[in-house]
């Protein structure tokens, strides 16, 4: 009965998806032997683990360690260091403090070691984050080892503390094997139509694709968007209306502040969609120079601080909050740390044969007065019937999901929520919502943090705490201009002589991005971008 469930107890659907965060980064303590989840979806058989976190010894140790040496991945015995994943992130906000590797051949290097041989066995898997880290990363920023950091409660005390008080999976992936844009489009769209890659800093708008949107503007089901941030400052064009245009026409777009006085007055639509403030984007109040959507190098306590905004809105109107289902995911792992090994996946169309293995586990919970507290939810079935792959919930999943409560068809083509074969193979997760209210809702609170650790031995920009390689480090990210080009130094030193302020710095990135970010990077071409 758990869609009927579903239909009864939730009216409102509001889905949050930040960034570039992997499973154990964030939330791989938040149960052990001794804490263990209270319930399952479904319920565990026999042999089956209560919590697939960091993997740890008997005294909490992580057992998890990471090669140092390129010879783990070649032929005879391993001859290299150990390096342990770390329990804890050094009392550090911005860890790591250089943008991982994302992009389709770094998470390829992170799961298969750096020649990408798919031909190793499974007990030398998920150990090249630190080789992939070490040749990515920006060498002057920072430590190596930050990529071992997996964060506690403690650590993280708002994420943690709602994925305990409600429901979270400990096997959702995101959708492909690589950065943003391609798994934004998979959880708006199931499919990011063959883009393996972002293409550009702005990136390429995905024109004539059908989302979601779409499915409920045909379907007449009201949706909104909300977000306090311009992604193009001088359209005053949100990140998502700007990359998936299609159907975009009859929505409704709203700051966050409009959103609580839609919570406030019980005005809330069907779906509601909510985007965190992006690197290089401005809007009132300003974000944090490098956003609030945990994508690094940002604090995660800036990341912190948005969950819990929309949380205590929801929270603030308990009619309102009764009848919600709050959906919180991440696009993808954005290079950090996960050891659990990707399983296949159905390819979403002929465009997209590649795209035959999810990305890494990212986190996602499901927050609402009708989910189990402490609850951890997976699939209902571990693994295909035909196939055998074990099976994993996606971002198509939230599309699965919300066309089932809705009753819209999608399983055929020309069904009107038709969105792909990834779609329509959707695990969905009904069977979370209860007829059971669960009253816990616990207040969360975050600490205010600025330290950028190691990373800032070098000196910073002006009179901010920002040290200068994390600011040469943006540069490139935006222009695609690599750090040792004449280009890339004139820009730093330019952005060094005139920065004094926070406010200063992020005008400079604004306008790089005005100028520089549609420039393509390096080894875009021929990934599906189209020209």
């Amino acid at each position: 009965m758990a869609l009927a469930d579903m239909r009864t107890n939730i009216k409102h659907v509001v889905h949050l998806m930040f960034e570039n965060r992997g499973f154990d980064t964030l939330l791989g303590w938040l149960y052990d032997e001794k804490n263990p989840p209270l319930h399952h979806v479904p319920p565990l058989k026999p042999g089956q683990s209560a919590f697939e976190g960091v993997p740890h010894d008997a005294d909490g140790n992580p057992t998890v360690w990471l090669p140092d040496d390129p010879s783990f991945f070649g032929d005879g015995p391993y001859t290299g260091g150990q390096r342990f994943i770390h329990k804890g992130n050094w009392g550090q906000c911005y860890m790591p403090v250089a943008d991982p590797g994302e992009p389709w051949d770094d998470v390829t290097q992170q799961i298969w070691g750096p020649n990408g041989d798919r031909s190793l066995p499974p007990s030398k898997l998920m150990r090249g984050f630190w080789l992939n880290y070490q040749n990515a990363r920006f060498p002057d920023i920072g430590s190596p080892d930050d990529i071992l950091a997996t964060s506690t409660p403690a650590d993280l005390k708002v994420i943690n503390t709602l994925a305990r008080a409600f429901a979270v999976s400990d096997m959702w992936c995101a959708s492909a094997p690589t950065e943003t844009n391609p798994n934004r489009a998979f959880s708006l769209a199931g499919t990011s139509q063959g883009r393996k890659v972002n293409c550009s800093f702005d990136g390429v708008p995905y024109t004539g694709l059908r989302t979601i949107f779409g499915v409920l503007n045909d379907a007449r089901c009201s949706w909104r968007l909300y977000s306090d941030h311009y992604w193009l400052p001088l359209s005053e064009q949100y990140f998502t209306p700007y990359m998936f245009p299609d159907g975009m026409e009859h929505g409704t777009f709203r700051t966050i502040d409009h959103f609580r006085r839609d919570v406030e007055r019980g005005d809330l639509p069907v779906f509601s969609y909510i985007e965190p403030a992006f690197f290089s984007e401005i809007g009132w109040p300003m974000p944090p120079v490098f956003g609030n959507d945990y994508h690094p190098p940002s604090s995660l306590y800036d990341g912190e601080g948005t969950l819990k905004r929309i949380y205590d809105i929801l929270k603030s109107n308990p009619a309102v909050f009764n009848k919600t289902l709050f959906i919180v995911t991440f696009d993808e792992h954005g290079g950090t740390y996960d050891h659990v090994i990707p399983p296949a996946a159905f390819p979403p169309d002929d465009l997209s044969p590649e795209f035959n293995r999810y990305g890494l586990r990212v986190p996602t919970l499901l927050i609402s007065p009708w989910v189990p507290p402490s609850c951890v939810f997976r699939p209902l079935r571990e693994r295909d019937r035909v196939t055998r792959w074990r099976l994993a919930f996606d971002h198509t999943s939230v599309l699965a999901t919300l066309m089932r409560w809705l009753g819209i068809r999608y399983t055929k083509e020309g069904d009107p929520g038709w969105l792909g074969r990834r779609t329509r193979s959707a695990q969905t997760f009904e069977d979370v919502i209860t007829s059971t209210h669960n009253g816990t809702w616990p207040a969360v609170e975050r600490y205010e943090c600025s330290d950028f650790g190691e990373a800032g031995a070098e000196g910073t920009i002006g009179a901010t705490n920002i040290p200068r390689g994390v600011v040469a480090a943006m540069i490139e990210r935006i222009t695609a201009f690599r750090r040792t080009s004449p280009e890339h130094e004139a820009i730093f030193a330019d952005v060094v002589a005139t920065t004094e302020t926070e406010e200063d710095l992020r005008g400079h990135f604004v306008r790089l991005k005005q100028l520089h970010g549609h420039n393509r990077r390096a080894g875009d071409t021929g990934d599906g971008c189209p020209p």
